[in-house]
């Protein structure tokens, strides 16, 4: 919910904080300030509810690049990362789905 701040010329401050997201305005009405508040929090809610589209990075990218993105970054950091990193070896090398293009699939779930 939006707040609201007396100034000392008259004016009010609004402030709006939501989903991490730190806006104020300032405002000669305090009723136009409330509403502002009220519609820039629905507007962030909405642009929160909305899913990042994550999928334009991998649009280009084979099951085994993507293996081996898995690999290099996070295997190592892994207790067990070793014996995974020679499994995804292994399933690089021998898999015939390591081809296939990642995104061209995603349609299909």
């Amino acid at each position: 919910m939006a707040s609201a701040v007396k100034n000392k010329d008259g004016t009010y401050r609004i402030f709006v904080a939501k989903n991490g997201k730190k806006i104020s305005k300032t405002f000669d009405s305090m009723k136009r300030g409330l509403e502002w508040g009220a519609a820039t929090e629905a507007a962030i809610v909405a642009e929160s509810n909305q899913p990042p589209d994550k999928t334009k990075q991998y649009e280009e990218k084979t099951f085994g690049e993507l293996l081996e993105k898995y690999m290099k970054d996070v295997s190592p950091k892994k207790k067990t990362g070793k014996r995974e990193i020679q499994r995804i070896q292994n399933i690089i090398l021998l898999s015939s789905f390591r081809d296939i293009r990642f995104a061209s699939n995603l349609a299909l779930s």
